[in-house]
Parts: C-alpha cells; structure tokens; sequence
C-alpha cells in the first residue's frame, strides 16, 4: 500500500540526482547516525511470536552510524558500524545477554526511484539493503532464580577475546528529505549471523537454527550536496540564497 501512494505521490520539492554532476569527491556522498532496539531470537527466546512482549522483555538498546554513497540514481552502497546489547529469556528461568560490534558493507536500492523512473529524488521515499560483515561479541547465560552462571561465550570465557561470525544484514526503511541535505530515517534490519552462540547456549549441529535479531531504528541523514562550477566545489548557503561560498 506504501509503494501504491508513493507511486502517485507530488513530486514537488524534489532534487535532481544530477545537481552535483562533475563534484567527483563529494557527488551524492552521505552519513547517517541511527538508535533503536535490538529484539533477539534464538533457543533464549520466548517472545517470538509475541512484538508487544518481544519489545517489552527481549529487546535492547541499540546503535549504528553510516557513510556511503549513491553511484546511480537508485542504487548505492554504504558502510555500517553498530553496537549495542541482546537479551532473551526462557520460561524455566535460563536469561542470556549479549554485547556486540558489527561491521557491514550494505547495497542500498531506492525502490520509490526505481519504480517511477524520475531523474530526480521524491521527499519520502522507500529504500531496501542487502550486505555481509562480521559480528564480534559477548554472550552470558544465566540462571535467573539462582543466579549461577550457566555458560559464557567471549572474552570472559578464558579466551582472552570476542567470538567473530559472518552475518548477513536485510532491511527495509523510509526516509524523509527535510531539505536537500538532511533527511529523518526509518528502518528495519533483519541480522542473520552465523552461529548459535549469541545467547551463550548452544547443542551442536542438533539445534538446528542459528540465532539473529532485528533492529528497529530511527535516525537523521546527511547528503552531501557540495556542486562542481567552473573547477571549484562549491556550497549554497541556504535555500533561498543564490550566493555560493568555496
């Protein structure tokens, strides 16, 4: 129903994806900076099929920050860094936690640009990322009515270090162009990760699935918009002004 509206959305206040044409460093080049949640699922995790209690009981506070690039009109690329905790519990009392770092490299499509074909970016739009990176972490189970440990996984295991895996990043998001510059973003990440250890509990090749988590964010984006005249990169001061500065 989104993409429905989008297709026949105003396509006034727009910016042409060629406006920087020829500013080769800084053409369409942008950084972005996102909180959220991180809601986990694994074999410590009760709250699947539940969002309310998912949000409530098994989700965490969570970071990442960006830069990239768009190479074409509706496509691009950029590097992600993000961090934060993990948690799940069980009903017979097991609780694990979890603290990461992760470094992804993300295709990004524009889908609102591919569908309509314009040469110029709409105010809202919606985008979609695929990519592959590593997750470095810590993991702890519990007992949540003893309080005895039950496992650890990382640095504190007597390893001296984090356990690194591949994940895989997929999301879905929307962003709003405030001006030709910064932009309010909205997006989902689903991280599939390569191990069954982000919940510190693990049974082998039997259990089956590998753990991941989803997470929900909101940011703010800044684009570049720096435009190449007569062999120098120029800035305009604002939008009403015609005036340009070095």
């Amino acid at each position: 129903m989104l993409i429905l509206l989008l297709i026949g959305s105003s396509l006034q206040a727009q910016r042409k994806f060629e406006m920087n044409k020829g500013g080769l460093i800084w053409r369409h080049w942008f950084v972005k900076s996102n909180i959220g949640l991180n809601a986990f699922f694994g074999d410590v995790s009760t709250y699947d099929h539940d969002p309310l209690n998912k949000l409530k009981y098994e989700s965490k506070f969570g970071y990442s920050v960006s830069a990239g690039k768009w190479i074409i009109d509706w496509g691009g690329a950029n590097f992600t860094f993000s961090g934060g905790s993990l948690k799940g519990i069980r009903e017979n009392g097991t609780e694990s936690h979890a603290n990461f770092y992760q470094y992804t490299l993300e295709g990004l499509i524009n889908i609102t640009q591919l569908i309509n074909h314009y040469d110029e970016q709409t105010p809202f739009y919606v985008y979609a990322k695929l990519g592959y990176g590593l997750i470095d972490f810590n993991a702890y189970a519990i007992n949540s009515n003893t309080g005895d440990t039950l496992n650890i996984v990382g640095k504190h295991s007597g390893f001296g270090r984090r356990v690194t895996e591949w994940v895989i990043p997929l999301g879905i998001g929307g962003a709003y162009n405030i001006d030709k510059n910064f932009a309010l973003i909205f997006d989902a990440t689903y991280n599939y990760t390569h191990t069954d250890k982000l919940d510190a509990r693990y049974y082998g090749s039997a259990s089956g699935d590998n753990d991941y988590y989803i997470y929900a964010a909101v940011g703010v984006k800044y684009t570049f918009t720096i435009k190449d005249e007569y062999g120098k990169y120029r800035r305009p001061r604002s939008k009403r002004s015609r005036r340009w500065t070095r």
